[in-house]
């Protein structure tokens, strides 16, 4: 009643295995267990400072600012979906309309907000008299997602699924020859919004053009970008460098080898290629302890299942998103298409590591678009830089 957070629990099913994250809000900290199967990893987080509204706190706020007559607002909440980083979001109220609902037509409240990390996209939402919402719009570039109200019996119904893979890749200007062993190249990429800040790191150097373009350059053969802290090994649910079975197929890759760390890298991420056997797209996303389990998965399993191995092998790792460039895999030809893969800390500087290709570490056609630790409170928020580029980033070849 008094607005203060007491618990959270969200139970994710994007993998074969479901995952439970129960969160509780002490007075001196916040603590966080995630349940995977039989593995549990709690975290201690900071307390509850008040700087943040619960979502009914936040609802309550909404209808208040609305009847008080003000048209723009913000509030700071968190959405469980998103983990528990708080979420700045910027209000307009617009003008009273009808909508139809249901198959009925219904007077509404029309709202747009956005949130302070993606500016660019605006949520448009419909409340009824009481401020419950009624729909909800947000164009993504390359879908437009809608919720609205419904019955049991109209939210149930089977629908056929959208086909997303093929709507978010990108025809870059030209086709790239032999990519590869491609270990040089540069590309500009642009998009109609403002283009967000990407990374100078690895072999990646960035240079923005203005606030719609930046050149990216990929160097296999430059000096990687150099870091003096040292990063520490960390683990989490998503990542977890602690799991007897991520160990045991660690153990496992590296057999017979020495200390060399670059040496041991390379060894696990050609055993990943060849332990995920099921190259399937069927996967959600699933954790590093799921996909030891079962050896399936896409980009993003191998790109976790390396990490937690490198991890457990006392290598700081974590995984890059971005895009690679497909010349051909069935029905995609000459595109860019978004990609996970993996980084591994060596000898001061991050090392970029693609479990998915059977030859070579690395190519000069990965373009890295953000990078993440995948910590539980904050890897959702950590892959919204790609969500405003998709269905509208455009890509030049410059060289090859």
């Amino acid at each position: 009643p008094d607005g203060k957070p007491v618990s959270m629990k969200i139970v994710t099913d994007m993998a074969m295995t479901s995952k439970t994250t129960e969160v509780t809000f002490g007075p001196d900290a916040t603590t966080m267990v995630n349940t995977q199967g039989t593995r549990t990893n709690t975290r201690k987080l900071p307390a509850y400072d008040g700087s943040w509204m619960p979502p009914a706190a936040a609802g309550r706020y909404v209808t208040e600012q609305y009847e008080a007559g003000n048209k723009t607002f913000s509030y700071t909440t968190i959405d469980p979906m998103s983990g528990i980083e708080p979420l700045e979001t910027n209000v307009n109220i617009y003008e009273e309309e009808t909508i139809e609902v249901g198959g009925k037509v219904v007077p509404a409240i029309r709202m747009g907000s956005t949130l302070t990390k993606m500016p660019t996209m605006e949520i448009i939402t419909h409340f009824d008299a009481d401020i419950q919402p009624l729909r909800t719009s947000v164009d993504m570039g390359f879908m437009q997602m809608t919720l609205e109200r419904a019955d049991k019996e109209i939210a149930l119904a089977e629908r056929s699924a959208p086909e997303m893979m093929l709507d978010t890749t990108i025809t870059p200007s030209k086709p790239i020859s032999s990519p590869r062993k491609l270990r040089r190249a540069t590309y500009v990429l642009k998009t109609p919004d403002t283009m967000p800040e990407l990374p100078t790191i690895g072999v990646q150097t960035v240079k923005r053009i203005d606030d719609h373009s930046v050149r990216v350059t990929v160097d296999l053969d430059a000096a990687s970008a150099r870091t003096n802290d040292r990063p520490a090994v960390t683990h989490n649910s998503n990542i977890d460098g602690k799991d007897p079975r991520i160990i045991a197929l660690k153990d496992e890759a590296t057999q017979g080898l020495g200390d060399d760390p670059a040496e041991r890298a390379e060894a696990m991420r050609r055993f990943v290629y060849d332990y995920i056997d099921e190259k399937s797209l069927g996967v959600g996303f699933a954790t590093a302890t799921e996909v030891a389990q079962t050896g399936q998965g896409d980009c993003s399993e191998h790109g976790v299942l390396l990490a937690a191995m490198l991890r457990a092998d006392g290598i700081p790792a974590r995984v890059a998103s971005g895009l690679v460039y497909i010349d051909s895999a069935g029905q995609f030809q000459n595109i860019f298409g978004y990609h996970m893969w993996t980084q591994a800390y060596l000898d001061g500087a991050w090392v970029d590591l693609d479990a998915t290709m059977s030859k070579g570490a690395y190519d000069a056609t990965h373009i890295t678009i953000n990078t993440s630790n995948m910590d539980e409170d904050k890897w959702v928020n950590d892959m919204v830089t790609m969500i405003p580029l998709i269905g509208k980033l455009e890509v030049e070849v410059i060289k090859p």
